[in-house]
């Protein structure tokens, strides 16, 4: 991988070159559905991590698992066994965190709240079996959807044109002489496409049932299908703004795309009011982009706001990729801090295989370095740490609302929270410096 190469940069290249978002495979905008999944790869490949689910399951965990979801959300929480209809559908973000001593979903929960406040009737889904277990469960469950559609997709084909498989080469060609890296596309637009046609069908049925006028979810990357089937039936599709929109990231920018064109990204997107996060160009004109207050950051501020702060505490804020960056700099400066205590705030992708990596575990050998989950809440433990440390979480964006000092640890990939830098919110450091040297200056 060229080093000097941002992946981002190299995506929208390809956008720019060959105005890929009009390529249609068996009337599917392709580019669309796997856009960021070949972000990912590439990114994957690029920093030999996975963005993905822990993959070194056993055969026999994996059965009981799948069993169990088929049982427990595929018959008794089917959303096709209820004909009532429903004015607004709801989708949760399938991450849940400490408040208020139950576990919420914090990105859905007080936009539920306003929506029953209006009277409007509406219908809730879990999304994430991993979360099934934590806090109160809702009566339907997306699992079905989920888990059928994957299963019927592998009896499903896929022509390629003549046109299709040059236009794969091409694009093959292009990562391989840029970025170094072999890249098989076929495969994965096959699988894509045989997913979101499946998905069609449920989605479709699902809408002809609730007939809603509304639908909210996070993350359009999980819903392409029901955006799809919405827009067809002239119903209103919200996303829920769930942490960046940046320019490095690519999930939500787009700057070679015509606004308002997209087929499978939502009508409107309420972005959270007073966040710097954002420096990415949605799909959407400015009437579609809505600020609102009916988000998690100030209710939660106040929630939290009993909490003493700490002078001596700092919050690492972990995520899946460029993690082991962060453990070797913890792992480096804490031994020679012993009067702080940091708090190694995993994210919810590394609950499963964190320790997995055998520099994790050096971590446990040192007393100051506490290692959370879900058993504290992040915005617990920002109203806590006077610092909070990490290279491009969301959390970072976050901190300077709860007053906790953003810490940037420099590597190549910075430029994912640079706008902390350059807005003066955050404090820019080296993996050579020394931490405690910065902090006492």
């Amino acid at each position: 991988m060229n080093n000097n190469l941002k992946i981002s940069d190299l995506i929208l290249q390809l956008e720019e070159n060959e105005d890929l978002f009009k390529w249609q495979i068996q009337n599917v905008f392709v580019w669309e559905i796997i856009r960021v999944k070949l972000f990912l790869r590439i990114q994957e490949l690029s920093v030999s991590e996975s963005y993905g689910e822990n993959e070194n399951h056993s055969f026999l965990k994996i059965m009981k698992r799948l069993i169990i979801r088929i049982v427990k959300n595929c018959v008794f929480r089917n959303p096709f066994l209820s004909f009532k209809r429903k004015d607004v559908l709801l989708f949760e973000s399938g991450r849940k965190y400490l408040y208020n001593d139950t576990y919420i979903d914090i990105y859905t929960y007080f936009i539920e709240s306003k929506i029953k406040k209006d009277k409007k009737s509406i219908e809730c889904y879990e999304t994430n079996f991993l979360y099934d277990s934590v806090g109160a469960s809702r009566k339907f469950h997306n699992d079905f959807i989920s888990i059928f559609s994957k299963g019927l997709s592998k009896f499903i084909g896929v022509n390629f044109s003549r046109y299709d498989l040059d236009q794969m080469a091409k694009i093959e060609n292009y990562i391989l002489k840029t970025a170094n890296l072999d890249i098989k596309l076929e495969k994965i637009i096959s699988e894509e496409i045989k997913l979101f046609s499946v998905q069609n069908f449920f989605y479709g049925r699902l809408l002809d049932l609730r007939k809603p006028k509304e639908i909210y979810f996070v993350n359009y990357l999980n819903y392409f299908a029901l955006v799809n089937q919405a827009k067809k039936r002239n119903i209103k599709v919200i996303e829920l703004q769930h942490g960046l929109i940046i320019r490095d990231a690519l999930m939500y920018h787009f700057p070679h795309c015509i606004e308002n064109s997209l087929k499978y990204f939502p009508t409107y997107f309420l972005l959270w009011k007073g966040f710097s996060g954002v420096n990415g160009k949605l799909p959407l004109s400015r009437k579609y982009l809505i600020e609102h207050d009916f988000n998690h950051l100030e209710n939660i501020k106040s929630t939290f706001s009993y909490v003493k702060r700490e002078d001596k505490s700092i919050l690492v804020a972990s995520q899946p990729f460029f993690s082991n960056r962060i453990i070797t700099y913890i792992l480096k400066n804490a031994p020679l801090m012993e009067n702080y205590l940091f708090y190694y705030k995993l994210h919810p992708m590394q609950f499963d295989n964190f320790f997995e990596n055998p520099s994790a575990i050096k971590l446990l050998n040192i007393k100051n370095v506490k290692i959370i989950k879900n058993e504290l809440s992040v915005y617990e433990l920002l109203s806590k740490c006077k610092y909070t440390i990490g290279i491009y979480s969301t959390v970072l964006f976050e901190a300077s609302i709860f007053n906790s000092k953003p810490l940037l640890l420099l590597t190549d990939e910075t430029k994912y929270a640079s706008s902390l830098i350059e807005n003066n919110e955050g404090t820019a450091i080296s993996e050579q410096e020394q931490l405690l040297q910065i902090l006492e200056l």
